[in-house]
């Protein structure tokens, strides 16, 4: 058996999706950033799924970016999760009076195929409820 790096990727990586799943999602998002920032696993397959679970779990909790210092190949990262980085610059772009769950539940319409072949259509969803509680309780009381 060798002993690469493929195992401790992997371990971050579900203990992350593990902690998530219980909706410990701070938890989850640091296990990924940990992941992320291993030194030379940027280009990794795990790390590209890591990568687009943190660019949801980061929306759910309300973060406007990732906290990622020694990952030196996030332009690849990116370039392989542009429905992903278009959700969140939906969210953290949109206008004080815009329907952002709306805009963000129909562009995951349109590219409902992308999230349910990476399995994080159900992630998608969340997202989505989560924005819908943040604007009923950000209404002003009357």
């Amino acid at each position: 058996m060798s002993c690469g790096s493929e195992p401790i990727l992997l371990f971050f990586y579900y203990a992350a999706l593990i902690r998530v799943a219980q909706c410990r999602y701070e938890e989850g998002l640091l296990l990924i950033e940990q992941l992320l920032c291993i030194r030379g696993m940027c280009n990794s397959s795990i790390a590209i799924e890591a990568f687009k679970v943190a660019i949801i779990v980061a929306l759910i909790l309300g973060h406007d970016q990732l906290f990622l210092p020694g990952c030196r190949n996030v332009k690849f990262l990116q370039s392989l999760s542009r429905p992903y980085l278009t959700i969140a610059y939906i969210v953290t772009s949109a206008k004080i009076g815009d329907n952002i769950p709306a805009l963000v539940k129909d562009y995951a319409e349109k590219t409902r195929k992308v999230f349910q072949q990476d399995g994080n259509a159900g992630l998608i969803d969340v997202l989505v409820r989560k924005l819908q509680e943040k604007k009923i309780s950000d209404m002003p009381k009357v």
